[in-house]
C-alpha cells in the first residue's frame, strides 16, 4: 500500500510529485527506501513542519480557486481542475493548514492526475 490501498509505487510518486508542483511550501522530500520489519519495501519522506490554522471548507474551496480548482459536485472534500483533470481528495479543515499571510498549506490531501502517472 503505498499513500491509498491498491495503489503502486508508480502512482504514489507521481500524485507526490504533482502535490510538490501544486504546493511547494508543503514539498514532500525523498529520504530513501528502506523495508519495515515485515520485510516490505517502503518510502521514508520528509515534509517541513507546518504552522498554521484551520479554516472552513468555503475558505480552502476560496483558496484554490485561482488555481483554476473548483469544487467537485459529486463528491465532499474533493476539488477538480477542469482544463487538466487534476483532482485534489481529502482537502478538507483538518487537512489543510492557513499560514500567517493567508496562503493556503495542503499537508494531508492527495492527488490524482488521470494524464500524469510518470509516462
Amino acid at each position: 500500500m503505498f499513500g491509498h490501498p491498491d495503489r503502486t509505487p508508480r502512482e504514489y510518486l507521481s500524485r507526490w510529485r504533482t502535490f510538490n508542483q501544486l504546493f511547494p511550501a508543503a514539498a514532500v522530500e525523498f529520504e530513501g527506501y528502506a523495508q519495515n520489519a515485515w520485510g516490505n519495501g517502503i518510502i521514508v519522506t520528509r515534509q517541513p513542519l507546518i504552522n498554521g490554522e484551520k479554516r472552513s471548507l468555503e475558505a480552502i474551496a476560496e483558496a484554490l480557486l485561482p488555481l483554476g480548482f473548483e469544487a467537485s459536485p459529486d463528491r465532499d472534500f474533493c476539488f477538480i481542475h477542469p482544463a487538466s483533470a487534476i483532482e485534489i481528495h481529502d482537502a478538507h479543515e483538518d487537512n489543510v493548514l492557513f499560514d500567517g499571510d493567508g496562503n493556503m498549506i495542503p499537508i494531508d490531501v492527495w492527488i490524482y492526475d488521470p494524464n500524469d502517472l510518470l509516462g
